[in-house]
């Protein structure tokens, strides 16, 4: 099981499975908005910057924030999604 863990100070969420790290992604945080920088994924196809993307989402709804995708993976898969693209903010 992949878990997600906060680094605040640095914006990154690290993602682990057996205490190993299999993924993080990077984030700026600004007024009512996270914007996602870079995703890394350490192993493909095991959804791991899927879950890293949904972990920021996550956390942008509970703080009634928009996310700004800058990185192309969570670009794509945020555009994918009518939800999520429903938090991408208007330029």
């Amino acid at each position: 099981m992949i878990t997600l863990h906060h680094k605040h100070p640095e914006r990154i969420i690290i993602a682990m499975e057996n205490n190993v790290e299999v993924g993080n992604i990077e984030y700026e945080v600004s007024d009512n908005a996270i914007a996602i920088t870079h995703t890394r994924a350490y192993i493909e196809g095991r959804g791991i910057g899927r879950i890293l993307v949904e972990g920021i989402i996550e956390f942008a709804k509970e703080h009634q924030m928009k996310v700004l995708p800058l990185c192309s993976y969570a670009k794509a898969l945020m555009n994918k999604v009518d939800e999520y693209r429903s938090l991408i903010p208007d330029t």
